[in-house]
């Protein structure tokens, strides 16, 4: 439709409008801040409505409130280092997949020194690798939902991966119930976009006179969390890669993320923040678990591994409740309440808190380039690498029953202060 579908502001770029579009009239391109936008080409456009009938912000679509919440751990040690929780995502893939179904979901990786997340269909369990562990800029979605439309009317099981808007947006576009469609969402604090995120890799690639070969957002071996790093090679010299870990607290992208300082202007308004869900599931970390649940990690056996990765999984559906057997078999699983959830995952409450600084970093970045954000970011957070380090180090090497009793020790401090 010539003009506007959706304003800016409130657009989740998921392309519902794009895929329904007759006249392949719409495209992406990206705002002065480097966000992703719907753009229009109106010689193309025949103003037929279609994309504004499909628009997620439009449609009333239905939704679930969780049946059954738990906490979740694969039974395969190996999976769960690859995953970056607990790997139900990848269980229910499996499951999928070795029912003759496909999967699709957002893979990640460098193409000519550029970062991409893109959606992309995967119909074995050697290819699944690819789609997993999290990403945190926005994935371009393509033709995604027009090719899932053909799986499903061709019979095939199909499981979508992605994020609340996304799934939003796949309901919107196919705008029917299908039995063979499984969707599987996740608790999602915001995305940013991937041109201020490879900004920022060019940035640490001049400062380091490097070429980094691949970027991991949750990197397990150093334990469960928001461990960042990427690999790399050096003085032209492909044949030795290299790792680089950011303390926990990661670079000056991940402070500003986790600040609310560069994800999309939509997800501070995201209608999505909250318990009800358009998903078959929804998938999150099991944040705080030492103190909801202790007895899973100290007592219960099997035992769950807090360094190794815990999921929450909520199923919201019936149809999901179906697959509960399949996965059983695959997890370790255990029914909790969804309040020890939503308690420790303020996504399922409200949306991410806009970030105070967020209109100084985005100015100072569009004058100036990712450096000046650099810049400042070594001005202040960056003195406090080293603490981090450390912090992160000793955090890394404390037993997980050890682990239980000290968070236990602060949570009722904090009950018997008030605060």
């Amino acid at each position: 439709m010539k003009g506007t579908i959706c304003c800016e502001e409130k657009c989740t770029a998921c392309m519902a409008c794009a895929n329904a579009c007759p006249k392949n009239a719409i495209g992406i391109g990206v705002n002065k801040y480097g966000y992703e936008k719907v753009v229009i080409n109106d010689d193309k456009c025949v103003d037929c409505g279609l994309c504004t009938k499909v628009c997620a912000r439009r449609m009333q679509i239905e939704r679930h409130s969780p049946i059954k919440c738990y906490a979740g751990q694969s039974r395969d040690a190996e999976k769960l280092k690859r995953s970056a929780s607990g790997a139900a995502f990848q269980m229910l893939a499996e499951i999928v997949l070795e029912t003759g179904g496909v999967c699709y979901g957002c893979a990640g990786e460098m193409i000519n020194g550029e970062y991409r997340a893109n959606h992309i269909r995967v119909t074995n369990v050697d290819e699944l690798q690819s789609i997993l562990n999290s990403k945190y800029i926005l994935s371009h979605i393509g033709t995604t939902y027009q090719q899932i439309k053909k799986d499903l009317e061709n019979g095939k099981l199909v499981l979508f991966g992605g994020t609340p808007c996304q799934a939003l947006g796949l309901k919107s576009f196919l705008n029917q119930e299908y039995e063979n469609l499984i969707i599987a969402d996740v608790i999602c604090h915001g995305v940013t976009s991937k041109t201020i995120f490879n900004d920022y890799l060019r940035e640490i690639e001049k400062e380091q006179n490097i070429i980094i070969t691949d970027y991991i957002f949750r990197d397990k071996k150093v334990g469960w969390g928001s461990n960042f790093c990427y690999s790399y090679y050096e003085n032209g010299d492909k044949n030795k890669i290299k790792i680089k870990r950011f303390p926990k607290e990661g670079g000056s992208h991940e402070i500003h993320y986790l600040r609310g300082d560069i994800s999309r202007e939509n997800c501070f308004s995201c209608e999505m923040s909250n318990t009800n869900r358009v998903s078959d599931f929804t998938f999150g970390d099991y944040w705080a678990i030492e103190i909801e649940h202790p007895e899973f990690i100290v007592r219960n056996a099997p035992a769950l591994s807090i360094r190794k990765g815990i999921n929450c999984m909520m199923v919201n559906t019936e149809k999901g409740m179906q697959y509960l057997s399949k996965l059983q078999e695959k997890m370790v699983m255990y029914e909790v309440d969804l309040a020890s959830i939503t308690r420790h995952n303020s996504n399922l409450l409200k949306p991410s808190k806009r970030g105070k600084a967020r209109d100084a970093v985005l100015e100072n970045y569009y004058m100036e380039g990712y450096k000046k954000i650099e810049e400042n970011y070594n001005d202040t957070v960056g003195k406090k690498r080293t603490v981090y380090a450390a912090k992160n180090m000793i955090k890394t090497h404390i037993p997980d029953k050890l682990r239980v009793q000290i968070y236990r020790m602060k949570f009722l401090r904090k009950l018997l202060s008030g605060e």
